[in-house]
């Protein structure tokens, strides 16, 4: 009886382990994403259509015009309604047959 709990700890604490190390890959993966759209220009076109195109990191930084940023930022809409995220999301990536 002892080792079946041994033994189910030891799995439970595997898939632990594993859930751990997915969640901080998922992490490293935004962060390393984040870092290289911060590093391009801002283009409302880009921003539109994400589309980026490969600059100079330093000619990036000077493209950015705070005004810009700023109304980006504003224009945008958080949908926080998990039903119409999955109906967009479907209408986008409809499911497969």
């Amino acid at each position: 009886m002892k080792e079946e709990r041994d033994d189910w700890n030891y799995m439970a604490a595997q898939r632990l382990g594993s859930l751990i190390n997915f969640l901080l890959r998922m992490i490293a993966n935004t962060a390393r994403t984040v870092r290289y759209y911060r590093s391009q220009p801002f283009s409302k076109l880009n921003a539109a259509t994400s589309y980026t195109v490969d600059v100079d990191p330093d000619a990036a930084q000077a493209n950015k015009n705070h005004q810009d940023v700023r109304s980006y930022v504003r224009q945008l809409n958080v949908i926080d309604n998990q039903r119409t995220l999955s109906q967009m999301s479907h209408r986008l990536e409809p499911r497969r047959p």
